[in-house]
């Protein structure tokens, strides 16, 4: 039996070359994401590799023969999970794979925010030389990183912030006691006591009604007028408005997003609009060609797993025992 598997927002060759060579047919869409596109290219399959695009209990109606939702990622907030659970379609992640590559845009914003990278990039290509001495940045030696959510993600960085940058650590995270966390990280009792802490504040919490919104007023009141704001995470932990207001005010220093709430819709948002004191980037922390192969590839053999009759290498939290 030839089970088909449609890819709408393109991967890398990796993870199509291992559906083909087990003997699925592949379908590639164009990229889109309108909910009457997704629910069109479903409509047969067997199998979905899933990236940004949202998931609803409607658009998932029209995949009657859907066995297998694979995320490239871990995200899961773009799929209705409780609809999989109901209709026994398994859903895997692809955690692990990309880990290190967000930890790593984690640190760039680090130190592109303490030496206010952009302003001085613009400043020079506008011949602005004097940039020099009326520009000026701050070492990170010895300054305190909050990390907000201590995962693979947040490990990581606390290791290279620590090991490479000299920094100090400490974290929230209410699944994780002081003893099963890194000895160079003070773990706190309290999420608002690691936001005061911070020099630099980075979340790492997943995108749920617990913590949708919770970089809001009192988040950025709460952190240091010097300090940074790092997402690289999920645009929903932010209340873009609050955020906003805060870097327009200078509440906070700044801040560095690789994330919005409405991406890809974001040119005309106020947020996006500030330059003195953002650094942005396109979600793509987690795309390097490294682990856009290994994620694809991921993500493709958990698709196979199930379509063998098996369970994803990495289901999804709560598809465990499905």
């Amino acid at each position: 039996m030839k089970f088909k598997v449609v890819i709408p927002q393109p991967v890398v060759p990796a993870g199509v070359k291992y559906l083909e060579e087990n003997g699925c047919e592949v379908v590639i869409g164009n990229g889109g994401t309108d909910s009457a596109y997704i629910k069109q290219m479903i409509s047969d399959a067997d199998g979905i590799l899933v990236r940004t695009a949202c998931y609803s209990a409607d658009v998932f109606s029209s995949g009657k023969k859907l066995k297998v939702i694979a995320r490239f990622g871990v995200g899961l907030d773009n799929i209705d999970l409780d609809y999989c659970k109901k209709n026994n379609i398994m859903v895997g992640i692809a955690p692990g794979a990309n880990s290190n590559s967000v930890a790593e845009h984690t640190i760039m914003f680090i130190l592109m925010s303490a030496r206010k990278a952009v302003i001085q990039d613009e400043n020079t290509r506008n011949g602005n030389y004097n940039a020099r001495i009326t520009i000026t940045g701050n070492d990170v030696i010895g300054k305190t990183l909050a990390i907000l959510g201590l995962g693979r993600i947040g490990r990581l960085v606390a290791q290279k912030a620590h090991d490479g940058l000299g920094m100090k650590i400490v974290a929230y995270d209410p699944f994780v006691p002081q003893e099963k966390a890194p000895e160079y990280v003070k773990m706190l009792g309290s999420f608002y006591e690691a936001v005061a802490l911070g020099d630099f504040v980075t979340i790492h919490m997943p995108l749920n009604h617990e913590y949708e919104g919770i970089a809001n007023k009192k988040f950025f009141a709460t952190m240091k007028p010097s300090a940074y704001f790092i997402n690289c995470a999920r645009g929903g932990l932010q209340n873009e408005a609050d955020l906003a207001e805060a870097l327009k005010k200078h509440v906070i220093a700044g801040a560095a997003l690789d994330v919005s709430k409405d991406e890809p819709n974001i040119i005309t948002d106020e947020l996006w609009s500030i330059r003195e004191n953002l650094i942005c980037s396109p979600h793509n922390a987690a795309l390097t060609a490294e682990t856009n192969d290994a994620t694809a590839l991921l993500a493709a053999q958990n698709i196979m797993a199930v379509l063998r009759g098996g369970k994803p290498k990495y289901p999804a939290p709560g598809f465990e025992k499905l």
